[in-house]
């Protein structure tokens, strides 16, 4: 998934530039005239809106155009260390206080 971020270009895997397949479409109706008992499952890719993963997959190769890419994976890799470093200093506190 690092393509996604722009790191590993030259590597094997999904390119950035890959077209994101059509959604087929949902199947038709019952028609009707039938049975009508409705037992037939319904299919739970149905309702799916790819519309949000379209913009998201839009959203991700403009970041890997951007110049700028490299440099918020940098600092969104730094503030999430500062998160972790965060919280292993309070369980470190907690387990200090619980040693007392």
């Amino acid at each position: 998934m690092s393509w996604l971020f722009g790191l590993n270009k030259g590597q094997s895997g999904a390119p950035p530039d890959a077209p994101v397949p059509p959604v087929p479409p949902p199947p038709p109706p019952a028609g009707g005239s039938g049975s009508g008992s409705g037992d037939k499952p319904k299919d739970k890719w149905s309702n799916f809106d790819p519309t949000g993963l379209e913009r998201a997959a839009q959203a991700a190769k403009e970041l890997d155009r951007s110049r700028h890419a490299k440099e918020a994976l940098d600092l969104a890799r730094m503030q999430e260390q500062t998160v972790q470093m965060e919280h292993q200093s309070k369980i470190k506190e907690d387990d200090d206080d619980d040693d007392e």
